[in-house]
């Protein structure tokens, strides 16, 4: 292959840069992880399509970069939603939230609403058996 020839199949493939400004992704972790796994990808399609005989090794390493994404995503998620999804003053913001409501106090000297979704309490039933 010649290197018009590799520069069209890139250009067809990749597209515009203008479509990447488009994809608004996190800025947590998986966000910035997901940039890397479309670089890989992108970078690995050319070959995949017109590859020769190393299109299907490329097409191997797409599908392996994929489940490994996503495999990542799943367990690192699940275990670390803020960092996962939040980044930078976005995540120093929310674990501040988060640490000032683990001390926030419980209400006292409430009244207790019904939740208007439940029936109402039977004679001799207490509240906190549901």
């Amino acid at each position: 292959m010649s290197d018009s020839n590799i520069q069209d199949a890139v250009q067809r493939t990749v597209g515009s840069a203008a479509s990447f400004e488009r994809i608004r992704l996190g800025p947590g972790v998986l966000g910035y992880a997901a940039y890397v796994s479309i670089f890989a990808v992108v970078a690995l399609s050319p070959v995949a399509l017109w590859g020769g005989d190393r299109a299907p090794w490329a097409l191997a390493g797409i599908i392996l970069i994929f489940i490994i994404f996503m495999a990542f995503a799943a367990w690192f998620g699940s275990n670390y939603p803020g960092p996962a999804l939040l980044g930078g003053g976005h995540l120093v913001q929310w674990r501040q939230m988060d640490l000032a409501a683990m001390n926030t106090p419980a209400v006292e000297g409430a009244t207790p609403i019904q939740n208007p979704a439940l029936a109402p309490p039977t004679e001799g039933q207490n509240v906190s058996d549901e």
